[in-house]
């Protein structure tokens, strides 16, 4: 039959491609924009979730460094008032030094 030899070369796949005719699809606008608005979405959600991500590891990375700053100036402070602790041990020491030397200065006199 002629008809189903004709369906047969434009709609199925034929050892002969040479038999084959191209067929122009029809675009249906409908369903590309649907798909391009879902496609749109889809890499809206992904770029929303890398920038969350990006900005977690970010607030985590500052976290940490602030942690790190704070130790260090806790260090600095306690390094500061040991310090300012052994001096005014020192300057107790020497006054009280230099009272005994008054005092020994004025017994012998």
């Amino acid at each position: 039959c002629f008809a189903c030899s004709r369906h047969d070369d434009l709609f199925s796949v034929n050892p002969s491609p040479e038999r084959a005719y191209p067929m122009e699809q029809r675009l249906n606008l409908a369903l590309e924009e649907k798909l391009k608005r879902t496609l749109k979405s889809a890499l809206d959600e992904q770029v929303t979730a890398k920038e969350t991500e990006i900005a977690a590891v970010r607030e985590s990375e500052r976290t940490r460094e602030q942690f790190l700053l704070d130790c260090l100036q806790k260090e600095v402070n306690d390094e500061r008032t040991a310090k300012l602790k052994q001096k005014d041990v020192i300057r107790q020491a020497l006054s009280s030094d230099w009272e005994k030397q008054k005092a020994l200065n004025e017994q012998s006199k």
